[in-house]
C-alpha cells in the first residue's frame, strides 16, 4: 500500500483494519490476537467536549455523566485563559468527573505549561497533546516532572510518542493509527517498549 498510496493514509488504515478482521475470522481469534493479544479486558471511554463556552461544557459534561461516562476529554488550545475557564466549568458540574485537557496542538511548550499551571486547581488529569513545536515537555514544570494523562495521539509519528514514553511524561499514549496508515506501522515490538507505569 506504501508503494501504491503513500499519501493515503487513512485508506491504508482502513484497508488494513478490514484485512486484520477477515484473518481474525478466519483464523477463529479475535483481532487483537493478530497484534499481540490483549493488555486489559475493559477500555474507559471519554465524552469529548469540543472548544465551547463554559456553560454549554458544563452542560454537556452532565449529559455525559448520566449517561455513564466517567471520563471527558476537554478541547483546548484556543486561548489559556479561555480554556481555563472551560475546565473549572465542567469540574463545578461534575465533580467526581475525570478531566483530560487536550491542547490539540494549539500552544507551544510554555504556553502549555502555563495551561497545566492554570488547570492544576481543578484537579484534570492531563494536559494532554503536545505542543505544535515538539514533544510535549512533562507537564505543568519545564524540568523533567511526570504528569498523569495522555501524551499525545501519534499524529506525528511513533518517534515522537516513543520520545514523550521516553520522558515518563505520560501515563497513556494513544495512537491513531488512521494518521499513521497501518497498526503495523506503530506496533513493532523494535518501536514500542512497555514501560512500568505507562499503558500504550
Amino acid at each position: 500500500m506504501d508503494r501504491v498510496a503513500p499519501e493515503a493514509l487513512y485508506a491504508q488504515a482502513a484497508v488494513e483494519m478490514a484485512l486484520m478482521d477477515l484473518n481474525g475470522k478466519a483464523l477463529g481469534v479475535p483481532a487483537h490476537r493478530l497484534l499481540g493479544g490483549a493488555l486489559r479486558d475493559t477500555v474507559e471511554l471519554n465524552g469529548w467536549i469540543g472548544i465551547e463556552e463554559p456553560e454549554t461544557a458544563a452542560a454537556t459534561a452532565r449529559d455525559f455523566w448520566r449517561r455513564g461516562y466517567r471520563s471527558a476529554k476537554v478541547q483546548g488550545g484556543a486561548a489559556v485563559e479561555s480554556d481555563r475557564d472551560r475546565v473549572a466549568a465542567v469540574r463545578a458540574a461534575v465533580p467526581e468527573m475525570t478531566i483530560r485537557v487536550d491542547g490539540n496542538e494549539g500552544y507551544d511548550v510554555d504556553t502549555a505549561i502555563r495551561l497545566a499551571r492554570a488547570i492544576a486547581p481543578t484537579g484534570s488529569r492531563s494536559s494532554s497533546s503536545r505542543s505544535a513545536h515538539g514533544p510535549r515537555r512533562s507537564g505543568a514544570d519545564p524540568a523533567r516532572h511526570r504528569h498523569p494523562g495522555d501524551g499525545g495521539r501519534g499524529d506525528r509519528g511513533a518517534g515522537h510518542l516513543v520520545a514523550v514514553i521516553r520522558l515518563e511524561a505520560a501515563d497513556i499514549v494513544k495512537v491513531k493509527v488512521m494518521k499513521q496508515g497501518a497498526c503495523c506501522a506503530v506496533c513493532a515490538p523494535s518501536t514500542w517498549r512497555r514501560r512500568p507505569g505507562s499503558a500504550a
